[in-house]
């Protein structure tokens, strides 16, 4: 059995190393031979910030959930190669516990909209329940504040352009960025709420987003 595990940390902490007293593991052992999956992707403001400032840029078609776009970018590798470690391309197990059930329940969402021939997702389980959270949208009134006040830690006005305010976090190490989240009044950095589209988002060499599989070809709301 192939599983694909999502680890938890509320989409901000974590990594897909964690033991089995963050991850339970253990469950897996009553089912053998089984092939393990745990990705690693981006999380906290590197996987989930987002603005209208850079939607205005049209550098990508749905820009944001960049965390999201990774889970889903290893799936894909992972239907594509897996069948060299042994594994069933078309039968892999999607699931999590905590933030990776609330990833899970979005990734098959996404998989649902997808033509028959370039779904991937066999079957879902959930370790807990999935925090069934309505997204923000980029312009609700919570994403701005909370860009407001990354801007305002960085000394970036907010009412300079969406290039420039754009360029100037880009220019801020990440190390920065880990120093600073845990300064912020709204330091929990979430999902946003993303319309349709046709394509997902693109490598443009000057932003921090790997290059997405071809073969997503809508975006849904939340994934």
């Amino acid at each position: 059995m192939l599983t694909y595990y999502a680890d938890g940390g509320w989409l901000q902490v974590g990594d897909p190393m964690q033991n089995n007293g963050n991850d339970p593991f253990d469950l897996f052992l009553s089912t053998t031979p089984r092939i393990i999956v745990a990705p690693g992707y981006r999380l906290n403001l590197f996987g989930f910030l987002s603005s209208t400032d850079l939607a205005s840029l049209h550098e990508d078609p749905a820009p944001g959930n960049y965390g999201f776009w990774d889970q889903h970018a290893a799936l894909e590798w992972t239907a594509s190669h897996v069948h060299h470690f042994g594994g069933d391309a078309v039968n892999i197990s999607v699931g999590g516990l905590s933030a990776g059930a609330y990833s899970s329940f979005f990734q098959l969402y996404y998989d649902s909209f997808l033509p028959d021939t370039e779904r991937v997702i066999k079957r879902a389980y959930l370790w807990s329940n999935a925090v069934g959270v309505q997204p923000n949208t980029i312009d609700s009134v919570t994403n701005i504040s909370q860009v407001d006040e990354l801007l305002q830690h960085f000394n970036i006005s907010h009412t300079a352009k969406a290039a420039e305010k754009i360029a100037a976090l880009r220019a801020i190490p990440s190390e920065d960025f880990v120093k600073a989240i845990g300064k912020l009044d709204y330091h929990t950095f979430a999902q946003q709420q993303i319309l349709h589209s046709s394509h997902p988002p693109s490598c443009n060499p000057s932003t921090p987003v790997p290059s997405q599989p071809d073969s997503r070809k809508t975006a849904p709301q939340s994934c």
